[in-house]
């Protein structure tokens, strides 16, 4: 298994499992662009049981060439494992679950922590969009707890 560590402590740790993806991460290079400009890291956690996506996620990891991008690899045995691998990584105050197919707005995610300074919450829970890739409508959800903060910002 190959591990990366990234040594710096941070706001928010993004822990994305990554298997059978081939030709479908143009979502995750998109919002991996913007992650130099926020306090955080991503654990990339690839499944080595898929060498085609293995290719095209280290050329992206390379490409970037961004001391905040963690590259795993190893046979996880599904994402659950692929999970708990990041996990034993991370080193954010907040910690994360996207796939590699999500599509992000990082300035919202962020600018929801910032109002989670002054509170006493442990877990927040998204709210999040389901987009028709045919028909082009966006369906948005938010999950509501009592006494919950809800996170937006990410759409699927």
């Amino acid at each position: 298994m190959k591990r990366a560590h990234i040594q710096e402590s941070c706001e928010l740790s993004v822990i994305v499992p990554i298997s059978n993806m081939a030709g479908q991460l143009g979502s995750l290079s998109e919002w991996m662009l913007e992650t130099s400009h926020f306090s955080m890291e991503v654990i990339l956690v690839h499944d080595v049981r898929d060498n085609e996506t293995g290719k095209e996620v280290k050329e992206l990891v390379d490409c970037l060439g961004n001391p905040k991008v963690a590259l795993i690899e190893g046979d996880f045995n599904g994402p659950g494992g692929a999970r708990n691998a990041g996990l034993d990584i991370a080193s954010g105050k907040w910690i994360t679950f996207w796939d590699s197919d999500d599509s992000l707005n990082l300035k919202q995610v962020f600018s929801n922590l910032v109002n989670l300074e002054n509170t006493s919450v442990d877990v927040i829970i998204g709210g999040f969009s389901v987009l028709n890739e045919v028909s082009g409508d966006r369906r948005h959800h938010y999950i509501e707890f009592e006494n919950s903060f809800t996170l937006s910002g990410v759409a699927l």
